[in-house]
């Protein structure tokens, strides 16, 4: 029998192949994805980004040239194979260079989340022992000489930009790092790239930690380039044709299926986003590269949708009459799609007075997919756009799984669910329930190697038979499109027994509360549910939430005759404010059946959450665990005597 998972990165995991299908697909390391790139799109454009305003690029000859000095200068540096190399960055093509060069010497990459404070870098790079690790900038360093002499595996450090301060040994430049290699023969490479198999390691990702300590997920070259060969196909992306923009982080899977190595096996030109992209300014990166597929996570997707309904607002007569008929008519059209039916008269007059207006103001002129993925989406935001001829598919998996389970097909596509398995995988439902909900058992070569150094944690995802435990509970419907209704890990079980999906009465309250920009509902081992939420704000020039209330806040202020509270610190003093929530939880609580589902206190919390203040994680997912402690007394104050108010 083979091994079921591995958690040694020297050692490979078996490969099995299916009999048929995607599941015989021939096993393929990164390195002959690279090899194969180059053959067939040589000159071609591969990497872009811009420096000092303007346009840099990298053809995939010159990608895998650097790539190949990256490895020489790893192996100079006498950094050995199977060891581990960090990467604390933003976005860039160097990212990429670096990841590549260090599967060419056999060397394991994982990145570092660029929002890790100095504590939790230590951990990740002492956990995987790292002998190298890649930093920015300046800023990027200092968080790593602070804590360099609780690193005993570290050998070297290597600045991507900007010059590096006089009076610090093994620190090196980029350039300064890549001229080591020079001192490397060629054939050095290729004896490293011989000990690479399909089932080895070719990159860890480190969880956000959203349910407690980072775990180092090692996928294998096997389990990376077989997902990416069946996204390629699904989506009919094109070989050589495709323009993807880089912006989710390179420390998560989801972006080293789409800027890595799927952009390597169709010939993508990757355009890397600048850092202000994540801070409200990604729509003018769209703009500028109008990419032909485009990924986002929900919160991106809410983002848009909340300012465009606030331009929506602004409209007035013949104007809002027609924006509102052109959304009636996707809504119907893209509905009707769905059932096999016909597109509704006056389609192709909404298209061009409403939809392709919308469409190449966002950038997404040329967009064939969009997708959304790595936490869940109301149904709310996947309809708002669909009624604007923007399907958003929404792919479902996490780290483990190499960022994928399922596939929604266009053929195929449900809204409000997750589409069809990833073909080739094996999936139970887990002890229904009698409308069929249970966890999501999934067993196939997309599962992960193993918890890197940790096989009891390893053991305890996986059953007897190598079904790997998602965590995710979840049912099919009709049409055997997969539908997530909880996790497990966030399944609330109140004093009385009761279980409490929170995601379900978090959005009830968001949709009827519009000023709201988080909920977190609280009730474990309690009597009865809270809620901590914040009011939704413009962010800073630094990315920041901000104090600023945004405009289609004060418009409905205006309306509710709600005066001079244009600011979050003034709304939360502002007693009008507190009624229209309160009125709003009272609202949502009406409509949600179970009454053990119910929110009976909740507090506005001073500050929106955010990727710099730690409350979500990269992928803007809600870190349960640090909320509750940050916000500890303002929770155990709403429980005081355990008496509903």
């Amino acid at each position: 029998m083979p091994n079921l998972f591995e958690t040694n990165p020297a050692v490979p995991r078996e490969v099995t192949l299916g009999t048929s299908g995607f599941a015989a697909l021939p096993e393929m390391t990164v390195l002959d994805v690279m090899r194969t790139a180059v053959a067939q799109f040589g000159s071609k454009k591969a990497l872009v980004a811009k420096r000092d305003g303007k346009q840099v690029s990298w053809t995939f000859q010159k990608y895998q040239d650097d790539v190949l000095r990256v490895a020489r200068a790893l192996i100079q540096l006498g950094i050995d194979a199977h060891s581990c190399a960090g990467i604390l960055a933003f976005n860039c093509p160097e990212w990429n260079i670096i990841e590549l060069g260090c599967m060419f010497a056999a060397v394991i990459p994982f990145g570092i989340y660029t929002t890790n404070g100095e504590e939790a870098c230590q951990f990740v790079l002492n956990h995987a022992k790292a002998s190298i690790v890649f930093v920015e900038d300046a800023e990027a360093l200092k968080k790593i000489l602070a804590i360099r002499a609780q690193l005993p595996a570290l050998k070297a450090i290597v600045q991507l930009f900007g010059t590096v301060e006089a009076g610090h040994s093994g620190i090196y430049t980029f350039e300064e790092f890549l001229a080591k290699g020079s001192a490397a023969p060629a054939s050095a490479v290729e004896e490293r790239a011989k000990l690479i198999t399909p089932g080895h390691c070719c990159i860890v990702i480190y969880t956000s930690g959203t349910t407690g300590e980072p775990k180092a997920v090692m996928i294998s070259h096997d389990s990376l380039t077989w997902v990416s060969r069946i996204a390629q196909s699904t989506y009919g992306i094109r070989a050589g044709t495709e323009v993807f923009v880089s912006f989710l982080p390179l420390s998560h899977v989801a972006a080293q299926i789409i800027d890595v190595c799927l952009a390597l096996l169709s010939g993508v030109e990757t355009f890397f986003a600048p850092r202000e992209a994540l801070r409200g300014q990604l729509i003018e990166t769209l703009q500028e590269v109008r990419p032909t597929m485009f990924m986002g996570v929900p919160r991106v997707w809410e983002k848009v949708s909340e300012k465009m309904r606030e331009v929506g607002e602004q409209q007035t007569g013949l104007k809002k009459w027609i924006a509102g008929w052109a959304r009636r008519t996707g809504l119907a059209g893209n509905m009707a799609l769905q059932d096999g039916k016909s597109l509704p008269a006056g389609w192709w007059l909404a298209d061009k007075l409403v939809f392709s207006k919308v469409k190449s103001a966002l950038g997404l002129d040329r967009c064939r997919k969009t997708f959304t993925g790595a936490a869940p989406i109301s149904l709310e935001t996947i309809t708002y756009f669909l009624s604007l001829d923007i399907p958003l598919y929404d792919i479902y998996g996490m780290s483990e799984t190499t960022a994928i389970i399922t596939l929604p097909e266009p053929s195929t596509f449900r809204s409000g669910t997750c589409g069809k398995l990833l073909q080739g995988l094996d999936v139970l439902i887990d002890r229904p329930d009698r409308e069929g909900n249970g966890e999501i058992l999934v067993r196939g070569r997309n599962l992960m190697m193993g918890f890197m150094n940790n096989p009891d944690a390893t053991a305890a995802e996986f059953t007897r038979e190598g079904f790997f435990k998602t965590g995710d509970i979840g049912r099919f419907d009709g049409e055997q499109n997969l539908l997530l209704t909880g996790r497990i890990k966030e399944i609330i079980i109140t004093a009385n027994g009761e279980n409490v999906p929170p995601l379900m009465v978090e959005g009830a309250l968001k949709h009827q509360i519009p000023i709201i920009s988080n909920a977190m509902v609280i009730g474990d081992n309690r009597k009865f549910l809270t809620c901590l939420m914040t009011l939704k704000c413009e962010l800073g020039d630094d990315g920041l939430p901000s104090d600023r209330l945004p405009s289609s806040t004060l418009k409905l202020f205006e309306q509710l005759g709600i005066s001079g509270c244009t600011t979050v610190s003034a709304a939360l003093k502002n007693s009008h404010v507190h009624s229209f929530i309160a009125e709003g939880v009272q609202v949502a609580n009406r409509k949600i059946a179970n009454n053990a589902q119910h929110v009976q206190k909740w507090r506005l919390l001073p500050v929106d959450f955010s990727v710099y203040g730690n409350e979500l994680g990269p992928t803007l997912k809600l870190k349960r665990r640090v909320v509750m402690k940050k916000y500890k007394n303002v929770v155990d104050e709403m429980y005081e005597g355990e008496g509903a108010a």
